[in-house]
């Protein structure tokens, strides 16, 4: 394959879609990124804010912006720009995806399960194309206990948010499209985290809600004895990805790029705790766990943190980090001192009065 290849993505304006964006862009591709305009926003200035937000001096010389929405029909696209992508287009990235876990429904199903849909189906008409890239989540094992690999998917898990259902609904369509001849490869991020340099990102999800909730100081105990989670930086995993894309010739594999050791959710609200000052709860197991005795509002609070998910010591990703390594690419571990950095800047971005769940780009 080309190694300097003529790409499409979606979610460029995401957290993990605008880091891939990025790391093509510097990698020497021509990428066509798609974007909706939001408000008084074009699409074309979203992407470029973005990018800048990343690296103020990255060249856009080999970016072409497209107008268009994954949830509806061809992306909306024009037939002057279908024919344009049919033409061109020989790899996609589809990172584009509502992440938060419990939207409505219908909403997230439009955007996750039928927006994959409709990324396969117009993929079907690209004459160059080689394979696409799905950005799925490593959390669809839901409730299942045993160890989940990187083949595994539907092991009779039960799923317990809106996100892990439409995202195993848009895997199965990946399988489905494998079937008519695509080449789609799947990886199945962790918790994604800020840059491992100094912490940046424009996205406080998941694990800084989690523990904004426990700034609050409004459980007196919490069921994270036995939790544990992988959390990794956005820039690592967009490496991962793209070398594992780049280099691997295997066809309609999934991937689990994030580091092998998980961490007791524990220890990040040990750390948290210091640095924000705030009382750690009391941690207790899920046994222990008196849910009869909270309120409508914390029932509330919990069922939209990411402790409805099962966060526990389930993943396994020993294939993926096996065929990283030998591509000379290694995730570091997650230590107290990279969890500090990464708190440290959602520190001193909330001290400017910007916390919010999502810079609007």
């Amino acid at each position: 394959m080309n190694n300097k290849r003529t790409i499409f993505i979606t979610g460029a304006t995401g957290l993990v879609g605008s880091y891939l964006l990025k790391t093509l862009l510097l990698n020497g591709h021509k990428v066509y990124a798609l974007a909706r305009n939001r408000g008084s926003k074009s699409a074309e200035k979203r992407i470029l804010e973005i990018l800048r937000f990343w690296d103020e001096k990255i060249s856009i010389e080999k970016l072409r912006i497209v107008e268009g929405d994954i949830a509806k029909e061809a992306l909306d696209l024009d037939e002057k720009t279908r024919k344009l992508l049919k033409n061109e287009i020989e790899e996609i990235f589809h990172a584009a995806a509502i992440t938060d876990l419990n939207q409505p429904m219908a909403k997230m199903k439009k955007v996750n399960v039928e927006g994959t849909k409709n990324v396969l189906g117009l993929a079907k008409e690209f004459s160059k194309i080689v394979k696409i890239n799905h950005i799925s989540t490593a959390y669809i094992y839901g409730d299942y206990n045993g160890l989940f690999k990187e083949n595994d998917l539907d092991v009779g898990q039960k799923l317990n948010t809106n996100y892990e259902e439409t995202k195993f609904r848009a895997e199965q369509l990946a399988e489905e499209y494998r079937k008519k001849g695509l080449w789609v490869d799947i990886y199945r991020p962790s918790i994604v985290v800020g840059d491992s340099k100094n912490g940046k990102t424009f996205q406080f999800k998941h694990i800084y809600q989690f523990i904004n909730l426990c700034k609050l100081e409004i459980f007196d105990t919490l069921p994270i004895l036995d939790a544990y989670v992988s959390l990794e930086p956005v820039d690592l995993l967009a490496e991962a990805i793209y070398t594992i894309s780049i280099n691997i010739k295997d066809k309609n594999r999934n991937y689990h790029p994030f580091p092998k050791k998980l961490i007791p959710v524990e220890n990040i609200i040990d750390i948290a705790s210091e640095l924000l000052n705030f009382k750690k709860p009391k941690i207790v197991s899920l046994g222990d766990f008196k849910i009869k005795g909270l309120t409508a509002s914390q029932r509330a609070l919990l069922k939209n943190s990411i402790l409805s998910v099962k966060l526990k010591k389930t993943l396994d990703s020993n294939y993926t980090n096996a065929i990283l390594n030998k591509l000379n690419f290694s995730f570091p571990d997650v230590d107290n001192g990279l969890i500090a950095k990464m708190l440290k800047y959602f520190v001193s971005v909330g001290k400017q009065n910007r916390v919010r769940n999502e810079i609007n780009f």
